[in-house]
């Protein structure tokens, strides 16, 4: 039954990822046309199996498998030198508080009682920093990618053990080929926090429960169930939705024919282990004094009333807006008790069913997973590829993920298919939990919680899983052994590679398209702010290291408007005064150096300036004068007209694609698949 219904959603998933992408996103997005995204796929899936055949030889698997792995050392070691910021919510409390922590403090900001969910991550980030500030390097971000991206390749290696240990070699190969090329894997680590962790916890767990299956000896199973429950333990502690995981395994252990005495025996094992996961979780947040305060605590009603908003598609809109004007616990749950009835009764059968498609088009129709809208609001200096993955010339990646997302979401309905016909024999496999997970938490967002596109990720790599075993359920099935004893294949396929030729004609306006990038070389936008009064006359500055030229000065220095503050930045060469009254972006030109930002108070009455209270993170700029943990308010920018898609970016899509389409061709014609 879970296999059928996985298929099922698998058929929404690709129904919207292919004719709606992004649909009811805020996101503009540019990504190529439904057709042509089809024809993508199908070069996409057609290359996958000719790969499956052609690693059959030991040698061209090493060579492949060598290869993936020094190209993604590569790539990740780029990305955590070369990418330092911060989007500045949520995540940028997180860093906050791990600083604080690392630092000694013992204090934890009411935003915690808020998202409690987020502690975990929080104090795991303390240990990271506590490490590098032991090592003399400070608060360092490339030490925190470092951690997250190794997290993330054990979340990985954990997955390619399962893969590894339920099919043939070429199989596990392929999982890393289409790991790597899934590039918002990697990317999403450099702008959320609990994601990536929780991802890689549950892999973990996954892999740990798979070896208990597969165990042996009793002591080596126990080991792996008690690994596996407390991976998934961790999940759920940085990330509320892993705990579908858990679920997932009780049902799991339920109805996968164990003996009676043993499923009791293995649940019970569970709920011990589960009440001393909860029991070192206290210690940890005791030992930091942490505490949740109740006014200031959100009821998980908010995020199921959020869930059914039907203006804002599930999302989570206006909702904190909307319930934080009540000030006590109680009101906040009963006004979000209120909002659950009356929307209820307000959308009726058919008015929900409407919802829960658009909430399906939220969450599961882009390949961005999460990233398609994000960016760095604070950070010291922005390299080159910034523009190509999170700027505004990002959409060539965007257009290549969305084929590779639509493509892994067809080999995963291949395997719930497959998976349907193998059910009435022998006991589940660790796939039926992997898809079991995936249904809970397609359904738990869709039914009841807030959705966004980014809970998504968080299913990535057991997608991953479950698409790599589809190539290998496509390339055995009776279906493609037939079709490749004709000739006709090689007529649709080379119908496919004109096609491709007139859509690359035909969107080639794409290319035309200019956009405005604002690009952060300095960026200081807080969101957590504090008040610091200037006195007449009174004057403070702050260090600025430009690491490229900017154009542009965006000021958020007031709380509000007030007239008489005065702005000088000043340094290599140039100068430039303004008086400001409202926050705003200012055309200032500078090159790469060394400048000094003032504000003054020129009136004869006290003024207002926001500031951030922080330890001395490495992507801020220097503090302020005089001060030792108090930063400004400020960005400097490059504005400047950029290609949508830069003209070599949207030709590598299409030659690329017509090229390896020509490859297919002619292993078809000179091998084909029946004869494997």
């Amino acid at each position: 039954m879970v296999s059928v219904i996985f298929a099922a959603i698998c058929v929404f998933v690709l129904y919207n990822a292919i004719l709606l992408p992004g649909k009811y996103q805020n996101a503009k997005l540019y990504l190529l046309d439904p057709l042509t995204n089809l024809a993508l796929m199908l070069v996409a899936i057609l290359t996958l199996l000719v790969c499956y055949h052609g690693l059959r030889k030991l040698t061209i698997r090493r060579i492949l498998l060598t290869s993936i792995l020094i190209l993604a050392f590569l790539w990740q070691l780029y990305l955590i030198i070369s990418f330092k910021g911060s989007q500045g919510i949520d995540d940028f409390d997180v860093r906050l508080q791990a600083a604080a922590l690392a630092g000694g403090a013992r204090t934890w900001p009411t935003y915690f009682s808020f998202a409690p969910n987020n502690v975990g991550v929080t104090l795991l980030y303390a240990l990271v920093y506590r490490f590098s500030l032991l090592c003399g390097w400070g608060y360092s971000t490339v030490v925190l990618n470092a951690f997250t991206f190794i997290l993330l390749d054990i979340g990985i290696l954990c997955s390619w053990l399962i893969v590894r240990r339920h099919a043939n070699p070429r199989v596990s190969s392929l999982f890393l080929l289409l790991t790597f090329f899934f590039v918002p894997l990697y990317t999403t680590c450099l702008v959320t926090y609990t994601d990536p962790i929780a991802l890689s916890f549950l892999m973990m767990g996954f892999a740990a429960f798979d070896f208990f299956m597969s165990g042996q000896t009793h002591w080596i199973r126990g080991l792996a169930l008690v690994l596996s429950v407390m991976m998934f333990a961790a999940a759920v502690y940085c990330k509320t939705n892993a705990i579908i995981a858990l679920i997932a395994l009780g049902i799991f252990i339920i109805f996968n024919k164990y003996p009676v005495k043993q499923t009791v025996i293995l649940l019970l094992t569970m709920l011990v282990l589960l009440c001393g996961a909860v029991q070192l979780k206290t210690a940890g947040e005791h030992g930091t004094n942490f505490k949740i305060e109740r006014a200031h605590n959100f009821p998980f009603v908010y995020w199921i009333s959020a869930g059914l908003n039907p203006k804002f598609n599930g999302t989570i809109g206006d909702a904190w807006a909307d319930t934080a004007r009540f000030k006590t616990y109680e009101g906040r749950k009963e006004h979000a008790q209120e909002l659950i009835k009356t929307r209820l009764q307000k959308m009726g059968p058919s008015g929900l069913l409407q919802l829960y498609g658009r909430k399906i088009n939220v969450q599961w129709s882009l390949g961005t997973v999460g990233t398609e809208n994000r960016g760095y609001g604070i950070t010291n200096d922005t390299k080159d590829a910034y523009a190509y993955i999170f700027g505004e010339q990002r959409m060539p990646l965007f257009a290549f993920e969305q084929v590779v997302y639509i493509t892994l979401w067809f080999f995963a309905f291949c395997v719930g298919i497959d998976s349907f016909k193998k059910a009435r024999h022998g006991k589940f496999s660790i796939h039926y939990l992997l898809l079991l997970y995936i249904v809970g938490i397609f359904f738990f967002h869709m039914l009841m919680w807030e959705v966004a596109v980014r809970y998504s990720f968080i299913t990535m790599l057991p997608l991953l899983i479950l698409a790599s075993q589809g190539i290998e359920v496509l390339a055995q099935s009776n279906l493609l052994r037939k079709a490749g004893r004709f000739k006709y294949p090689t007529v649709v396929l080379t119908l496919v590679g004109i096609f491709l030729s007139g859509s690359c004609v035909y969107n080639y306006s794409l290319t035309q398209k200019r956009v405005s990038e604002q690009r952060p070389i300095v960026s200081q936008q807080f969101f957590r702010l504090t008040w610091l009064q200037l006195k007449p006359g009174q004057s403070v500055s702050e260090r600025v290291v430009a690491a490229r030229s900017f154009n542009t000065l965006q000021t958020n220095f007031l709380p509000t408007v007030q007239s008489g503050l005065v702005v000088s930045l000043k340094g290599n060469g140039s100068l430039k005064v303004f008086q400001n009254s409202k926050n705003e972006s200012v055309p200032v030109t500078g090159l790469k150096g060394k400048y000094r930002l003032i504000l003054k108070n020129s009136t004869n009455h006290p003024l207002n300036i926001q500031y951030l209270r922080s330890r001395k993170l490495d992507i801020l700029q220097p503090p302020i004068d005089g001060y030792q943990n108090r930063f400004l308010l400020f960005s400097l920018i490059r504005q400047q007209s950029k290609l949508l898609y830069p003209v070599p970016l949207y030709l590598l899509i299409y030659v690329g694609a017509i090229l390896i389409l020509g490859m297919d061709i002619w292993y078809l014609r000179n091998r084909g698949f029946a004869r494997h």
